[in-house]
């Protein structure tokens, strides 16, 4: 029988990852969760069909009753896709999901045609500049590698969460591996850089040139460092 010391190193190596389309299927939990509080908050905002509302007098859903719905439909489904009880429940959840989403995009979007006859030029412009005012995409997509990043490092430790799910040791697709890298690249999105290059356009190639500058030695360090790395076998780290 093994001891309680090879039984939990047995639990934190030999992990060689999962496929690529099982974390797509992981990942996809957050925009279809988005994607149906999305119409759930949309519908419930919407005025009675028969008597359509004016722009202000848009009925705005209890803040309280829509923290219970993004906690069902988007952070709930996001916690089990992580876990071993994603076949079948998961996969389950979020097919239902896909469903209701789509039937309430199309009632909603019937009850949309059926307001703009009598709704004005100025709400429908109003209404266009108030959903281009924010990256909401951006948002969206910083909260839910946050969340999911956190349920994985909290849950990485238990038997709960599948082990395929946790970081490759050489070569593989793991999860916790994706969710670094996407780490990465929203800090990048939202750095300095990225954002005066959006502010600035005009000055984007006089930037570009003082960024290489200020790169250079670090570009050379690295590339001369890799090639070493790259013959002898050497961890980077």
């Amino acid at each position: 029988m093994a001891t309680l010391k090879e039984q939990k190193e047995a639990f934190v190596t030999g992990h060689n990852g999962t496929t690529p389309t099982e974390i797509l299927l992981v990942c996809l939990s957050a925009p279809l969760g988005i994607f149906l509080f999305n119409e759930i908050h949309r519908t419930l905002s919407f005025s009675s069909p028969a008597r359509p509302a004016p722009r202000h007098d848009i009925v705005k859903p209890n803040k309280s009753v829509l923290v219970v719905i993004e906690s069902l439909v988007l952070l709930l489904p996001m916690a089990i896709c992580q876990t071993s009880l994603l076949y079948p429940y998961g996969v389950a959840l979020l097919c239902v999901e896909a469903i209701v989403a789509i039937c309430l995009h199309v009632y909603r979007r019937t009850i949309r045609r059926q307001q703009s006859n009598n709704a004005t030029d100025g709400d429908i412009a109003g209404r266009s500049n108030d959903q281009k005012s924010k990256l909401a995409f951006l948002s969206s997509y910083r909260s839910t590698v946050s969340y999911l990043t956190f349920v994985a490092i909290l849950a990485v430790d238990f038997h709960v969460f599948p082990r395929r799910f946790a970081k490759t040791e050489t070569t593989g697709y793991g999860l916790m591996d994706l969710g670094a890298g996407s780490f990465i690249v929203s800090g990048g999105l939202v750095s300095w850089y990225a954002r005066s290059c959006r502010a600035f356009p005009s000055e984007k190639k006089e930037r570009n040139t003082c960024s290489n500058d200020e790169t250079l030695p670090s570009n050379v360090y690295w590339k001369a460092r890799l090639k070493p790395v790259l013959l002898r076998s050497i961890p980077i780290i």
